[in-house]
């Protein structure tokens, strides 16, 4: 599935300062940052990890 992204930032946050910025308590957490500084959290399932079909639905909920 395309979502049109072209590029996607990735963050390495050893210490957690930013993570708790957006109220992540545990990896993994996907953090949507909006353009307008706004943002949501997608937490993985209860195994840790998204799985495709999660992360599909997270972006689709998010460019809704």
């Amino acid at each position: 599935m395309t979502h049109g992204f072209d590029a996607l930032s990735n963050i390495v946050d050893e210490h957690g300062l930013i993570w708790a910025g957006f109220g992540v308590t545990s990896p993994p957490t996907l953090v949507f940052v909006r353009p307008d500084g706004t943002h949501s959290t997608a937490p993985g399932s209860g195994s840790g990890s998204m799985t495709k079909y999660e992360l599909e639905l997270a972006i689709d909920d998010e460019l809704r």
